[in-house]
């Protein structure tokens, strides 16, 4: 277990855990995106490359050029904030720049145990609910981090829907076995 933490909602209390998800792998092997990993293994860095830790290293020249070729992007308010401390507008380039960098950090922290994948389990007396393969920051609140705790809510939202709508089903057959006289 990684973190556990009550949350109050609905006149409820929910016991949410967060556990490391060993079953998802490496975000480069998960997941079909930007970036351009080594395979592991002890050799000598190439000029082009940035270490991201643990033998592995990041393709810096080949991520540029596939950001260059496919337009990656960096959010609007990144972009504001560089071409305000520039002066002027962003070329193609250095946004390409910026968003190769940023899938750089978000590697070297996953390399480097800043993040991990975990899954969130959700219960409210015998009932469950559970969601793997989600975001993890280590030396964050759980608390602080905002989509982990809108995931958090969102599961327990679904829990109480289908609690409220077992509890109604049971109701409604537990009505219909009363038996009448004539």
């Amino acid at each position: 277990m990684i973190d556990s933490i009550k949350v109050e909602k609905c006149g409820y209390t929910f016991d949410v855990t967060i556990e490391q998800d060993c079953d998802t792998q490496a975000p480069w092997i998960e997941f079909e995106v930007h970036w351009v990993v080594t395979s592991k293994g002890r050799r000598d860095k190439k000029p082009s490359e940035l270490k991201l830790g643990n033998d592995r290293y990041y393709d810096f020249k080949l991520s540029m050029q596939k950001a260059m070729r496919e337009s990656w992007s960096i959010s609007e308010d990144l972009k504001l904030q560089l071409e305000f401390k520039k002066g002027g507008k962003l070329t193609k380039r250095e946004i390409a720049h910026h968003a190769v960098m940023q899938d750089y950090q978000y590697l070297s922290d996953w390399c480097n145990d800043r993040w991990t994948f975990a899954g969130i389990i959700v219960k409210c007396g015998e009932n469950e609910m559970s969601l793997w393969g989600v975001e993890y920051k280590y030396f964050v609140d759980v608390e602080q981090q905002s989509y982990l705790m809108s995931t958090i809510h969102d599961l327990i939202d679904e829990l109480v829907y289908t609690v409220t709508k077992e509890q109604q089903e049971i109701e409604f057959w537990n009505m219909r076995d009363v038996v009448t006289c004539v």
